[in-house]
């Protein structure tokens, strides 16, 4: 009886154990969804801010160019 008791226990203990795996799995799963968003949203503001820094390079051009013939 008392192994039945003990194998009983460790079933229990078995479940436990994957219930928290797959708890952890979840979490897991949750960062790396997370994670490639914000990744995502960071390449989005990299390539706006390439843009920008691209206008205001040829906004310069433009006005040292535009000195250089009124000059």
């Amino acid at each position: 009886m008392e192994q039945l008791s003990t194998l009983g226990q460790q079933l229990a203990d078995e479940k436990l154990a994957r219930k928290q795996a797959e708890q952890a799995q979840n979490a897991l799963g949750m960062q790396l969804t997370a994670e490639v968003l914000a990744r995502k949203e960071a390449e989005a503001l990299n390539q706006s801010l390439g843009e920008q820094m691209a206008v205001l390079k040829l906004d310069v051009l433009s006005l040292k160019g535009g000195m250089t013939s009124e000059s």
